[in-house]
């Protein structure tokens, strides 16, 4: 079950013709999701200069504005690149931000559809080579990212409310969601997860270890680590507040477990990705 959202992500490259990319704000996801990163020629060139305007603008100085783009919209980057956003949403909380591309927008836009619109460079090298869009696809793929982000909406509700049991998901697959989805809470511990498979803590620790081949703390400790990762890369949060929502009682074991997986502290690690 956790392949499900990558195949829907496939599915909708396959019949759009697109690329698509995931801001991830939700630990479930960032598990399953694996296309988190703008990888194309003409994002790369665009990026030359600098980068954090470009994450900026496509997360960062999104997520408030967020709520104007419920539905979905077009997305003109500084580039002039046309891609499609989509926040999904889990009532008023962001899970992932969705973007899909890359098109050559047309000189006229369709009026009715809303535009997130970035300050252009005006470099025509920039769309070189990118296929040409027209009202026809665009609206089609609107409408498909709709039905796409409504997919990874399903699949993150019957996910977090435990819809699925162990006949649906393998145990190991089971075993991760729930260590996952109590990234950051200090009560998810071996005993929660002991009350949640009916085992007692010393089977359920013999159980995740003889099912994933790690411990129960090497596994979490991976999925905070991991998350945080993704939140320092996708968000602005400051590194104090971040390693809370992830679980991590202290900020000096933060810093050392941090370092200790990534050869870099927090902030130099948000730093080098905003110079990739």
């Amino acid at each position: 079950m956790l392949k499900i959202p990558d195949r829907a992500i496939a599915a909708f490259e396959h019949f759009t013709k697109t690329d698509v990319v995931a801001y991830i704000q939700d630990p479930l996801l960032n598990l399953a999701v694996r296309r988190k990163v703008h990888t194309k020629p003409n994002c790369c060139l665009a990026k030359r200069d600098t980068v954090e305007k470009c994450y900026n603008f496509d997360c960062l100085d999104f997520i408030p504005e967020r709520w104007k783009y419920r539905t979905g919209a077009l997305k003109i980057c500084r580039a002039g690149i046309l891609e499609w956003i989509q926040p999904v949403m889990d009532g008023n909380r962001l899970l992932c931000i969705l973007n899909a591309g890359l098109r050559r927008a047309p000189a006229v836009l369709p009026g009715d559809l809303p535009v997130y619109r970035a300050p252009q460079l005006n470099n025509p090298e920039l769309v070189r080579g990118l296929a040409p869009t027209d009202e026809a696809e665009i609206r089609l793929v609107l409408e498909a990212l709709a039905q796409l982000a409504a997919r990874l909406r399903e699949w993150h509700a019957e996910m977090r409310d435990s819809a699925y049991t162990e006949s649906d998901l393998s145990r190991a697959d089971l075993i991760r969601r729930l260590i996952h989805q109590n990234i950051g809470t200090h009560g998810g511990g071996l005993v929660s997860l002991a009350r949640h498979l009916n085992l007692s803590p010393d089977r359920t620790a013999h159980v995740v270890r003889e099912e994933t081949g790690c411990s129960f703390k090497e596994l979490q400790l991976e999925a905070r680590l991991n998350y945080a990762s993704a939140l320092l890369r996708t968000t602005g949060l400051p590194v104090a507040q971040l390693a809370r929502e992830c679980g991590f009682a202290t900020l000096p074991n933060f810093h050392r477990q941090f370092k200790e997986k990534f050869d870099k502290t927090p902030l130099e690690y948000r730093k080098t990705f905003s110079k990739e």
